[in-house]
């Protein structure tokens, strides 16, 4: 009995002595039901990908607030678009392909944002607080990114044909055994951004 009393009388000296700083909870540990404000850049960095907003889309339009939807549905209605075919065409390939990316990358993305709750033992998916802010951006039926992409292209065209009118007009003195290696360095940017617009749009 006196060893408990005098335990509860050190616990009351140290709470005693400890300042309200000390006794907060740190944030890491607190759990939060409101979402983090996320910036533009954020939410169109995330909604830029066409996979990632038909994920939101489904949930936004097919699965009522509270519920869930599996992965796998969710490959499978992905796959279905992508393809365009009858869900009961979709090949196990073509279903594997989507859930892959959809496990190892777009979902973890979303739910480290805050927009999706993502429960990987059970392998479904539902949508989190964070989920209102990209709700909004979802209406569009063009992706903010796709005139940024649209802009890039049109940047890669002007500067070709101003760098094909420099070489004809030889404003600029080209040696002539540098002509052809210029034009293989801006075949070379042209196929690497090519290759950059397919994998962003995976």
């Amino acid at each position: 009995m006196g060893s408990r009393q005098s335990n509860a009388m050190y616990l009351v000296m140290v709470l005693h002595v400890m300042s309200p700083e000390e006794l907060e909870i740190p944030k890491e540990q607190e759990t939060t039901a409101a979402a983090k404000e996320l910036s533009k850049d954020i939410v169109f960095g995330m909604i830029s990908n066409s996979r990632r907003r038909k994920v939101l889309r489904f949930l936004q339009q097919q699965v009522k607030p509270g519920d869930s939807v599996s992965v796998r549905t969710l490959s499978e209605h992905i796959a279905t678009e992508e393809n365009d075919v009858p869900a009961e065409q979709v090949t196990y390939k073509q279903r594997k392909r989507v859930h892959t990316s959809l496990y190892q990358t777009h979902l973890p993305a979303l739910a480290k944002n805050g927009v999706i709750e993502y429960d990987k033992r059970a392998g479904t998916v539902s949508a989190a607080p964070g989920f209102r802010q990209v709700d909004l951006y979802l209406g569009s039926s063009v992706a903010p990114s796709i005139s940024f992409w649209q802009r890039y292209w049109l940047a890669v065209g002007v500067g070709s044909v101003i760098f094909t009118a420099i070489l004809w007009s030889q404003v600029i003195p080209i040696p002539s055994g540098s002509t052809a290696l210029l034009g293989f360095l801006l075949s070379l940017i042209i196929l690497f951004s090519a290759v950059l617009f397919s994998v962003s749009n995976r």
